[in-house]
């Protein structure tokens, strides 16, 4: 049927690596990402700078510098600020998508890409989408769950999904 397609489809493809946190998947895909870079002078992650203080741990323990990019009282990213942030230490970037709302910027993204940045979505709050029912933020190069956040779980609280496999 198609629930039990799209659930395989979400959970199942071999993409998403169930972690003990969202916390621990951000660690697990920066230390990845770090093993696997060949450009050591990109040492940078770009965070907003409203978040949850676990968001810069693991960044830190990845040994990454942080760099934070403004955001509005209405949690939008302040674009200027964004792209003035960004340049060639930047490693990767990560948007947090505020209680479910929003997503990541076309503009954002492809400045992103354009400077050989990884864009990372931190789904925590959102990890469904109901229409066609699917796992949030597959559009980046990797995805941040915090499952027992929304349901719960015993032994597998978090996840992180990724489609390239030398970070995977």
């Amino acid at each position: 049927n198609k629930s039990s397609a799209l659930f395989r489809e979400a959970f199942l493809s071999g993409h998403l690596k169930f972690t003990h946190s969202g916390r621990a998947g951000i660690f697990q895909y920066l230390s990845a990402l770090a093993r696997s870079s060949k450009d050591k002078s990109r040492n940078t992650v770009l965070l907003p700078a409203f978040h949850c203080p676990t968001v810069v741990d693991p960044v830190l323990h990845a040994n990454f510098k942080v760099r934070f990019y403004s955001v509005s009282e209405v949690l939008q990213v302040n674009e200027n600020d964004f792209l003035r942030k960004l340049d060639k230490d930047v490693a990767a970037v990560l948007f947090i998508r505020y209680f479910g709302i929003g997503g990541i910027s076309k503009k954002l993204f492809a400045a992103s890409r354009a400077c050989g940045a990884k864009v990372i979505h931190d789904c925590s709050h959102s990890f469904l989408k109901n229409s066609p029912l699917s796992l949030s933020g597959v559009d980046a190069d990797a995805a941040i769950y915090s499952f027992w956040k929304l349901l719960p779980s015993a032994t597998v609280g978090g996840g992180v999904w990724c489609e390239d496999e030398a970070v995977n």
